[in-house]
């Protein structure tokens, strides 16, 4: 996609039901339009309206002076809104783990391991496959050891929900270089 600076941009379809799909949350409006503030070489952009840098495959050049784009910006709006507005009742907690698991990610960026700015994990997940083995292994180390050093060490089991989402992200890779 090749886009211009001052250029207006909208949302893909794409990201939007792959974030609804995979329940991420969605961190573009999908019912807005930005403007390109720069392009960057590793095919990212910088929009005026918010901080970050986006993969350019989220957007898509908006021809916001069509019926055609609005009626999809509406019918975007209408299933976006009927999607949050099903109530989860998390039977096991869930979202207060979940909770607590962000938490601790973040927590896991100002500690020694990044303070150099590339954590070692970035340098082994560079491979995708060499990454995975690495997870995996983690999460059988502090599975085996949870109960035994420390105690019912409940840093264990979020360490092990930690790798989860590296294996989780290692796997993605391989599938993208593969797929």
């Amino acid at each position: 996609m090749n886009f211009k600076v001052g250029e207006k941009i909208a949302v893909s379809d794409e990201y939007t039901r792959t974030c609804l799909a995979k329940g991420f949350r969605l961190l573009l409006n999908p019912n807005r339009l930005y403007t390109v503030k720069k392009i960057c070489r590793d095919f990212s952009i910088e929009l005026e309206e918010i901080d970050g840098n986006y993969h350019f495959s989220h957007f898509t050049t908006a021809s916001y002076n069509t019926e055609e784009f609005w009626a999809h910006i509406d019918d975007t709006d209408s299933k976006l809104t009927q999607e949050s507005s099903k109530t989860i009742n998390y039977t096991f907690c869930e979202d207060k783990y979940l909770s607590e698991l962000e938490n601790y990610i973040k927590s896991t960026y100002s500690q020694h391991y990044a303070s150099k700015g590339v954590q070692t994990a970035e340098l082994i997940y560079s491979n995708a496959q060499r990454g995975l083995h690495y997870t995996l292994s983690n999460i059988m180390k502090y599975a085996d050891r949870f109960g035994i050093k420390d105690g019912k060490n409940r840093q264990d089991l979020l360490k092990i929900a930690h790798y989860t989402i590296h294996a989780l992200h290692c796997l993605d890779k391989l599938e993208d270089d593969n797929g």
